[in-house]
């Protein structure tokens, strides 16, 4: 069995991927790495998943609208919000938990 190039013909478009071809030389599978689309580009049975993790784990870095780096996790497509597990001093709900400059597990604001 071998691989080649392929472009996968999947419910959320076409990408690049890898054929895996059968002991016959047909391909058994075109596998995409995971994009947040909402399907299972890698055939593994899960959608939107990092490696080696449950479905909706993909992540990336992100910005918020105050400028302080985070992450955004796949919701199925789009993205969610950009998260950052500590507020800044800044008028901005880092932690997403509905406060403006809180303390982690605080309901009040930094001072």
């Amino acid at each position: 069995m071998g691989t080649a190039s392929c472009t996968t013909s999947a419910q959320c478009g076409s990408l690049p991927g890898t054929a895996y071809c059968d002991s016959e030389g047909g391909i058994a599978a075109c596998k995409a790495t995971e994009v947040c689309n909402g399907c299972d580009d890698d055939l593994d049975g899960k959608v939107d998943e990092a490696p080696n993790q449950g479905s909706h784990t993909l992540t990336r870095a992100c910005t918020n609208a105050c400028g302080v780096a985070g992450t955004q996790t796949c919701n199925g497509n789009p993205w969610g919000a950009c998260y950052v597990p500590t507020e800044v001093c800044n008028s901005c709900d880092e932690n997403l938990d509905g406060l403006l400059n809180n303390a982690p597990g605080r309901y009040d604001r930094l001072k």
